[in-house]
């Protein structure tokens, strides 16, 4: 279970570091954002970003395990629309669902 935590945890600073760069617009951050957009659109992006970002983070931290159940319905939704696959998606689920038991 530590090690999911510092998982988390490491994931969590990545995800705030990309929200600054997105946020203060630095070429590195905002090169990886495929399309062209408005310093307003980046604005928009950091703040979702930083939501997520405090709840991942928040979890790392404090495990409490309970609260990531919102957080992972939300993960699941975004990344069904990068996985062609519906068996790795549900893959992915049961690895999650088991790593957090």
């Amino acid at each position: 279970m530590k090690a999911l935590r510092i998982g988390v945890i490491l994931f969590g600073l990545c995800d705030l570091v990309l929200t600054l760069g997105y946020y203060f617009r630095q070429d590195w951050a905002t090169s990886t954002w495929p399309w062209t957009v408005s310093p307003l659109d980046y604005l928009l992006v950091s703040s979702f970003l930083a939501g997520a970002t405090v709840v991942i983070l928040w979890l790392g931290l404090v495990g409490d395990w309970g609260a990531a159940d919102d957080q992972f319905a939300n993960f699941f939704v975004e990344l069904h629309h990068l996985v062609k696959s519906e068996t790795a998606l549900v893959t992915l689920a049961a690895a999650v669902v088991a790593a957090s038991s």
